[in-house]
Parts: structure tokens; C-alpha cells; sequence
């Protein structure tokens, strides 16, 4: 709670027809110049309970604010260098020439009403307009020194229908990139057409007046039909403005979801979208490319003007009024979905701080999944030992040896049964993972490692991989690594072999079935991945930053 004494010194008389209105920084400033080795401790003080509305010219640099609230209030010449505001509430706030500089804020809640309110969307190179020190983003504010950040309250509204369900998020997102992409190809087309010469019509014209010279069709793509290449602009204009209308409608609602994140993985997924429209650009150089792919992106349809200007003074087979009212519609949905791309120029945030937290409190769950794992394997250990599965349900690891390569070990899974596919709720599964429904699964073999280059040139009798392998370098080459880059004949092919050189009949050596696959590779657990829920570098040998 608020030091006594603190509270006393800011709270000095200052009254309006009776009302505490506003803070004057007269008293609490001298104090603060005084007492410079003394730190403010005003944790969890309520202003708009006081019926304070404004603060004006207050220092509050270094100050212990942890849990203030600040609802509805107008913050202005406020400084905050370094003061500790984790968990306080801005909601409804507007900032003024505020400096933020270094400030804590892990768990400080904003909204949308204040970010709509004291930044500025269109700041081109993301400087944060009225506060110093932190970094504007698209679902709340960040500051670099401290690296903590204040995320918008995740709370839309009741008939809203806007959550934060990233992988409705991505399927909105790839949808959008369709329609704009379907507008761009036509774009696209027409510029080629356009730069086609018409020599052989006009030549006909001035050889024979009277002749009529024979319509021209074109393939347009995303139909099966072709079309009168002079019906090519009209065409292109409406499924243009049909398109890019989508487009703006999807991304508008993208961007409300958006900003209601707050996890490291649904921030990654949104800023990591191959899609320069809802890329954040960084650096300098990057913004500047970003801004202009993406007026290109949004402004392409301008192109079919060139042939609105090329035939207005002459007979057209094609209406004049549709390029100027599709004209003059494209150019304004363009205008909308350049508009909407701009908001998206802005980084997705998540609180690293409440992320470290959340971690130690994960180890702690994990440890105790571990010690009911150690329990279940227990368990399993004695039903086991009570026949309940037989030692003849489990077939016995088989060694094939192969000259000039190591043996092919064939390892025995033993018979069961497995839900197979994944839950609906599971976070990134895939619609085609589902439904979730029981499979058994008969006893057999599967090798214990993939086929080694080695293996693979004994049975198929090659001295060399060239045919396969003849453009990697030696990091990719080697006896004992695996075979890559085969088809799925080459597979047919080299078991057909491998049933031949090891003298095997009824060919015994096949490719699992997606059901073995499944029930081998979860080893008899249930969660996404055999090892847990989650995924990182730290446990499986991959990339992390992809």
C-alpha cells in the first residue's frame, strides 16, 4: 500500500468549488528535489476514487506505482523514467508529452480507447507519438529498457464475436491473401496484354476497311472459360472490387482479434505471416520497401486507367462508365485496405516479464506431470507382469545384416489400440486431424532408424547417389545419414529389393500404415507431441527461430 507520509505530500489542498480536480506539481516537486535518495511509494493509490481527473507536470520518475489506477484520467508532462507500474490501469487514459522511459509495465492494463486516443496510427516509422520511451504495438505498449510490456485487457465484448483463436486468425489471414491475390493476377494479366502489340488487326484494317476482323479471346485465370479480351478491363474491375472489398473486411477483423494477444507463440504466428500487407517492418530500409510493395499492393487496379485514357477518344466495346465508377471505387477500397495495412505496422506484443513468470510456474507443473508419468510407468510395469499384455503380443527385435552397410534393426511394437488423430481444442491442429476416433492396431515391426545412405546403395545395387543426391554438398552426403529426397516409387523399388537381397518371402518389408505410424510414434501417449505439450529448441533439434 501508498507510503502515509507519500501520499501526504502529493495530496497537498488543491480544490476546486470544493472537488480535488487536479494535481499541481508545486509541493511534490520540491519534496522529490529534496529528498533525492527517497523512493515514492504510491503502490495501488486510486485517483479517479478522489475525483482527480487530470495530473499535470508531476515527477514521478523512480516511483513505486505497482497497481494504480489511472482509469479515465489525462496524463500530461508526466515523468515516469524508471518508475514501477506493473499492474497498474490505464484504461481510458490520454497521454500527453508523457516519458516512459524504462518504466516497468508487466501486467499494466490499457484498452483500445486509450491507444486509439493518444497515438497516432499513420506515424509512418513507429515513433510512439506523445510518450517517450516505449514502443507502440498493435495490442499495447512495450518498453525496451525493462523489456515488460502493458497488453490490452482481454475483454471484447459479449456480441462481438472477436477472440483470439490464432488458428481462425491465420485461416482469415490466408483467405484475405487469396482475394487480394486473385485482384492482383488479373492486375497482372491485363499489364501483359497490354504490352502485346496489335500489329495483325491494325494491318488488316488498312489492307481491307470492310473486313472484319475476328474477336480475340483470353484465359483468364481462376476460369475455366475464356473471355472477349476486350471485355478483359470491365471483368477485371468488378471481380477486382468485389475482391479487395473482402480483403479490407477480413483484415479489419483480423485486427480487432489481433489485438486481443498476449502469448509469445500467437505474437509469433501473426508477425511471422508470409504477407507483406500484415508484415511488421523493422529497420529503416524495411519500412520504407514495405511501403511501397504494399502501395503497389493496394493501388494495382489504378493500372486498367491506362486503358481508360488510351481509348476515350475513340470507339470502345466496353463501358466507359464502368472503368470511372470502378475506377473511382477501387481507388477508395484501396485507399481502405492501404489504411487498414498501415495499423498492422506495428510489432504483436507479449510481456516477457509475465512470460518468465508463467515458466517457473510451468517447471512446476512439469515436475509434477513428471512424477504422475513415473507413477503411470509404474503402473503399466505391473500390469504387465500381470499378463494383462502377453509377451506374445509384443514381437521380438529382429537384426537383418547387410554386407557393406549396418544391419537393418527391426524393432517389435507391441498390439494395442489408440485414439487416433487429435482433439479439437488441441492448440494448431489442423481440421484434417479429426474426428478422434479408436483404432486397433496388430503387433509388428518397424525399423529403428531411417534407411542409411549406405543401406540404400547395397540394396539397390548403386556405387553412387548422384541421381538422387547430385546437388548437395557434403553436409547432406554421407554413409551413415539418411537417405532424402526419394519418391514414393523409389520406396516401392528399394523394398521390392530389400525382400530380394535378404531372401524374404510373401514381402515381408512394406511402408507403415498411417495408423502404425501414429500408434508407434505416440508411444502410448496423448498429447501433441510424445515428450509434452509444448514444443522448443531445447528439447527437439530444430530452428527455433522458425
Amino acid at each position: 500500500m501508498a507510503n502515509t507520509n507519500h501520499f501526504d505530500k502529493l495530496f497537498h489542498q488543491h480544490r476546486k468549488e470544493g472537488v480535488l480536480v487536479e494535481l499541481v506539481p508545486t509541493h511534490w516537486n520540491e519534496w522529490r528535489s529534496d529528498k533525492t535518495q527517497e523512493i515514492p511509494d504510491l503502490s495501488g493509490l486510486d485517483f479517479p476514487s478522489r475525483n482527480i481527473l487530470k495530473i499535470v507536470n508531476i515527477d514521478f520518475s523512480g516511483a513505486i506505482l505497482t497497481n494504480t489506477i489511472f482509469t479515465g484520467m489525462t496524463l500530461e508532462g508526466i515523468n515516469f523514467k524508471e518508475a514501477d507500474l506493473r499492474g497498474a490501469n490505464f484504461s481510458g487514459v490520454t497521454f500527453k508529452n508523457v516519458d516512459m522511459t524504462g518504466a516497468r509495465l508487466s501486467g499494466a492494463r490499457i484498452d483500445r480507447h486509450t491507444i486509439n486516443k493518444s497515438f497516432n496510427f499513420l506515424d509512418m516509422f513507429k515513433r510512439v507519438d506523445q510518450v517517450k520511451g516505449i514502443r507502440r504495438g498493435v495490442n499495447g505498449i512495450y518498453s525496451k529498457d525493462s523489456d515488460s510490456a502493458a497488453l490490452m485487457e482481454h475483454k471484447p465484448t459479449g456480441d462481438s464475436m472477436v477472440g483470439t483463436n490464432i488458428s481462425t486468425i491465420i485461416d482469415n489471414l490466408k483467405q484475405a491473401r487469396k482475394y487480394q491475390t486473385v485482384s492482383f493476377s488479373l492486375a497482372f494479366l491485363f499489364a501483359v496484354v497490354r504490352l502485346i502489340p496489335n500489329s495483325d488487326k491494325g494491318q488488316s484494317a488498312q489492307t481491307d476497311p470492310c473486313r472484319k476482323v475476328e474477336q480475340q479471346n483470353i484465359k483468364v485465370p481462376f476460369l475455366s472459360q475464356e473471355i472477349p479480351i476486350d471485355n478483359l478491363v470491365p471483368f477485371s474491375i468488378l471481380v477486382s472490387v468485389v475482391m479487395l472489398f473482402l480483403t479490407v473486411l477480413i483484415l479489419h477483423k483480423v485486427y480487432e482479434s489481433v489485438q486481443f494477444i498476449n502469448r509469445r507463440e500467437d505474437a509469433m504466428a501473426i508477425g511471422q505471416f508470409p504477407w507483406p500487407l500484415t508484415s511488421y517492418a523493422r529497420e529503416r530500409l524495411d519500412v520504407v520497401l514495405s511501403f511501397l510493395i504494399r502501395l503497389v499492393m493496394c493501388f494495382h487496379p489504378l493500372i486498367y486507367w491506362s486503358k481508360f485514357s488510351r481509348d476515350w477518344s475513340g470507339p470502345t466495346k466496353w463501358s466507359n462508365l464502368t472503368v470511372i465508377v470502378g475506377g473511382m471505387l477501387l481507388t477508395s477500397i484501396g485507399a481502405a485496405l492501404f489504411y487498414t495495412s498501415q495499423k498492422f505496422q506495428r510489432p504483436v506484443l507479449f510481456d516477457p516479464t509475465q512470460e518468465k513468470k508463467q515458466l517457473t510456474e510451468m517447471q512446476q507443473v512439469i515436475q509434477v506431470a513428471r512424477e504422475q508419468t513415473r507413477s503411470i510407468q509404474r503402473l503399466v510395469s505391473i500390469i504387465e507382469r500381470s499378463s494383462m499384455v502377453t509377451k506374445q503380443d509384443i514381437p521380438e527385435t529382429t537384426r537383418f545384416e547387410l554386407e557393406g552397410a549396418t544391419p537393418l534393426v527391426m524393432v517389435g511394437i507391441p498390439s494395442g489400440q489408440f485414439l487416433m488423430g487429435s482433439p479439437e481444442d488441441e492448440y494448431g491442429r489442423y481440421a484434417n486431424e479429426g474426428p478422434q476416433h479408436l483404432v486397433k492396431v496388430e503387433g509388428f515391426q518397424m525399423c529403428q532408424h531411417p534407411v542409411t545412405q549406405a543401406q540404400w546403395k547395397v540394396v539397390m545395387r548403386k556405387d553412387n547417389l548422384d541421381e538422387w543426391l547430385n546437388d548437395l554438398g557434403d553436409t547432406f552426403r554421407g554413409d551413415l545419414l539418411p537417405m532424402i529426397r526419394v519418391s514414393w516409387d523409389d520406396v516401392q523399388e528399394f523394398i521390392h529389393k530389400l525382400n530380394e537381397v535378404l531372401k524374404l518371402k510373401d514381402d515381408r518389408f512394406s511402408l507403415p500404415s498411417e495408423a502404425q505410424w501414429e500408434y508407434a510414434a505416440r508411444a502410448g501417449t496423448t498429447s501433441p507431441f510424445f515428450f509434452g505439450d509444448q514444443i522448443n529448441p531445447a528439447i527437439v533439434n530444430y530452428d527455433g527461430r522458425y
